[in-house]
């Protein structure tokens, strides 16, 4: 396998890639875990991506580092097409209530095909892939805290809300 790491140096570097038996020689944080679920599918990249305008203004500076996250990332892939497949495979054995996958993980031992393409079922535009030969080792760097922390002694707690229902009457 060849060895890769993330970030890319361009756009079109992974490209050389494709098909290619590959090797990520750095360990990755998970960054989304929204189409889990739905395809067994994880976005990795070399630490933790901001969302631009969350760390630089909205602009020139935002839309730089979008590029940066761009080049930064790849998705693991199961090689399944099935949408909402039972079970989930990541984290082996499988997803569970107690056996999860949070952002801010980490994934390591990633080996597999590196391919580029649309997943089938979800995400637009072409993704650069890893489909690993075996399960790469996945580790709780983000855990679940047991419970939320308690309010100060002396401190308090103010809850508020506003009905807008009958706002918009005229609608």
């Amino acid at each position: 396998p060849v060895s890769i790491t993330l970030p890319f140096s361009e756009t079109l570097y992974p490209e050389r890639f494709e098909g290619m038996s590959v090797v990520m020689t750095q360990t990755l944080t998970v960054n989304e875990t929204f189409n889990l679920g739905r395809g067994s599918i994880l976005t990795l990249a070399d630490g933790r991506l901001q969302q631009p305008t969350n760390v630089v203004l909205p602009g020139a500076p935002a839309n730089a580092l979008q590029a940066l996250n761009n080049l930064n990332q790849v998705t693991l892939d199961d090689s399944n097409l099935t949408q909402n497949p039972d079970p989930i495979v990541y984290p082996p054995p499988q997803l569970t209530a107690l056996n999860t996958v949070r952002s801010g993980d980490s994934v390591s031992d990633l080996a597999g095909v590196f391919t580029q393409g649309n997943p089938g079922w979800s995400s637009p535009g072409n993704l650069y892939r890893i489909n690993p030969y075996t399960m790469p080792t996945f580790t709780a760097s983000n855990p679940r805290p047991p419970a939320p922390d308690p309010v100060e002694v002396g401190g308090s707690l103010r809850v508020s809300s506003f009905n807008v229902l009958n706002y918009f009457i005229t609608l």
